[in-house]
């Protein structure tokens, strides 16, 4: 499944475990070095918890809508060269501690910082 495009439906963000996520409207599960888009098309809550350190080769956020959320439970992360994208008004809140090293861009929106090493 590396290189396609993951949608989020529901909260925990693991990897390889839930089958939370839809690839092309069928239910999948993240592995490492998908694709992940966050966009206003989400059904139920707005909050991604990381519940394992996860290692996407891309996120982006299009938010035009919905408000977001990426927290983690202990020590789980966004780490890897990942680069987050974040497009559209919509506001993205990261409180969780990440360590990926691509970088980010802002092209659209805000994002919250409420973790010193978000």
């Amino acid at each position: 499944m590396g290189g396609g495009d993951n949608s989020v439906n529901v909260a925990t963000w693991d990897n390889g475990t839930t089958t939370n996520w839809s690839l092309i409207g069928t239910p999948n599960y993240f592995t490492n070095n998908d694709n992940v888009q966050i966009d206003d098309t989400a059904i139920g809550t707005n909050t991604l918890n990381l519940s394992a350190t996860v290692a996407p080769f891309a996120v982006l956020v299009t938010n035009n809508v919905k408000n977001y959320t990426i927290s983690a439970s202990g020590t789980s992360a966004l780490t890897g060269g990942m680069i987050l994208t974040k497009k559209g008004p919509g506001l993205l809140t990261i409180t969780a501690s990440n360590s990926f090293t691509g970088g980010t861009i802002i092209s659209g929106g805000a994002i919250n910082l409420q973790n010193p090493m978000a």
